[in-house]
């Protein structure tokens, strides 16, 4: 029993600790302006999403064609997943990464259970986004455009922080290191899938 206990404590006194790895300068300025993009993103949406329901009719700022649009994933069933909607919880996370983001750039040491949770939100939000392109490209047959910054905004956040909770192994820290390329990587990845999915939607545009 005491045994459990010493393991316990250990492991409870490494998240509490300062064992991870702090982000360059740049890493830092990226994560702080992606949160604060993807808030305003989501703040976008929620004022489109009110100002459907102020004016059914009205022609929104995001509704740019029959496949660039915002009307339809708003007043969709996937655009409240939790029952709000979902620019809500996007102005709440984004909204908390970005103090995070500013409290490091001040110089604030970030406790490794923090870091911990915010990987885990990022990895949360990786998922989300694959859930989301399914959404849009097999269900609604539309690509909502602040929603794909919001995609943008948690992949570069994704890439810089979730290899940080794996620190101070030496491959996490490599791969943090080369954070720009994996994010270009995954944003060339999220293009294609959506270009060949709706192929036949972008012909017709032309």
């Amino acid at each position: 029993m005491d045994s459990y206990k010493l393991v316990g404590s250990a492991v409870l006194k490494d998240l509490e600790g300062y064992s991870v790895g702090s982000l360059t300068r740049p890493q830092q300025i990226v994560v702080l302006v992606a949160g604060l993009v993807g808030a305003l993103a989501s703040v976008a949406l929620l004022q489109s999403e009110l100002g459907v329901l102020s004016a059914p009719e009205q022609q929104l700022g995001c509704d740019i064609n029959s496949l660039v649009t915002c009307a339809k994933s708003l007043g969709s069933a996937q655009g409240h997943v939790l029952g709000v909607p979902n620019s809500v919880l996007g102005i709440i996370a984004f909204t908390v990464l970005s103090v995070i983001a500013l409290l490091e750039l001040l110089g604030t040491q970030i406790p490794r259970i923090v870091v911990l949770g915010v990987a885990l939100g990022c990895a949360a939000g990786f998922g989300a986004i694959g859930w989301f392109i399914y959404v849009s490209v097999a269900q609604l047959g539309v690509l909502c455009p602040y929603c794909m910054v919001t995609w943008s905004a948690a992949i570069w956040v994704g890439c810089i922080w979730m290899p940080r909770a794996f620190e101070p192994n030496p491959n996490a820290r490599l791969l943090r290191g080369y954070w720009w390329l994996t994010g270009i990587a995954l944003h060339l990845v999220v293009l294609l899938v959506l270009v060949l999915t709706m192929m036949d939607k972008i012909q017709a545009l032309l």
